[in-house]
Order: structure tokens, then C-alpha cells, then sequence
């Protein structure tokens, strides 16, 4: 356990309290509405997220312990993505609020127990060279706030 992979998980906690927030403050109205970024609805978007943390997660730990990543394109990405979004399209706020409240911590409580040698390694990724911390940054505590912006600009008109 690092200090600094104590502030990467205290960051996320601090996104995923920032998106339990949103999401609770949802009306119907925005729940449905689409998301600019994305083009997905604001539920689906949040849905997303805590989806991801656990995906993600599972690629810090590969990375951080110098396992192999499975294959992984952009493409790849693409299609999960756009999987994901047709399958979550009816997804509930209390489905999503659970699922974030499961995926979130488990992952913060993953990434606190990272040594600084585990978030310094690297893999190769369809991004780069890409160290564990740099991963939970990006696809993790980014990602979430990314979402988040785009979730705050789809009220309807």
C-alpha cells in the first residue's frame, strides 16, 4: 500500500460520490435524455461507468502483478461499448446507483492495495505503453468525470 495509490483510490471514491450524486438527482425526464458526447442516454451513460470499474480494475491488476493483458483494439472497445449500451438501454437508476455502489469501492479498495512498483509497471496497450496508474487515471477516475460532464449537458430542452 502506497500513498500514492491511496490518493488514486480516495480520487475515485470522490468521482463516484460526484456520479451516485448525479444520478440520484435525475429526473426521468434526464434520465432518458441523450448524452452528447456519446449519444447514449443519461442512464445508460452512468451504467457505463460502473460497468467499467470493474472491468478496468481487472486490467490494473493484470498490469500492476506483470500479467499478460488479453487482446484489446479500439474496435474492440467500440462494439463492447455499443453492446453494453443496447443491453442497459432500460437499465434503473437504483440498478445503476447499486451496481456503481458494488463496482466502485471494490475497485478503490483494489487500487489502495497497489504498491508504487505495481502502478509504476507497464503494459502495451492499444493506446501505448500504459503503466497501471496511468490506467486508473484515465480509464478509471477520468473516464467516471468525463461521463459525468457529458451526463450534466443532456437536460432536455
Amino acid at each position: 500500500m502506497s500513498a500514492r495509490a491511496q490518493e488514486l483510490a480516495r480520487q475515485l471514491d470522490e468521482a463516484n460520490a460526484e456520479l451516485a450524486r448525479a444520478i440520484e438527482a435525475c429526473s426521468d425526464a434526464v434520465w432518458t435524455s441523450t448524452c452528447p458526447e456519446e449519444g447514449w442516454a443519461v442512464g445508460v451513460t452512468a451504467h457505463h461507468v460502473a460497468v467499467a470499474h470493474a472491468q478496468v480494475a481487472g486490467l490494473v491488476q493484470l498490469i500492476a502483478n506483470g500479467q499478460a493483458l488479453p487482446p484489446l483494439t479500439v474496435d474492440m472497445l467500440n462494439q463492447g461499448n455499443a453492446e453494453h449500451a443496447r443491453a442497459s438501454a432500460g437499465c434503473t437508476r437504483a440498478e445503476t446507483l447499486a451496481l456503481l455502489r458494488e463496482n466502485g469501492p471494490a475497485a478503490s479498495r483494489a487500487i489502495a492495495a497497489l504498491s508504487d512498483e505495481q502502478l509504476d509497471r507497464t503494459a502495451e496497450m492499444f493506446m501505448g505503453l500504459m503503466s497501471a496508474q496511468a490506467l486508473i487515471e484515465g480509464a478509471m477516475i477520468h473516464h467516471a468525470l468525463g461521463h459525468l460532464a457529458s451526463m450534466s449537458a443532456a437536460a432536455p430542452a
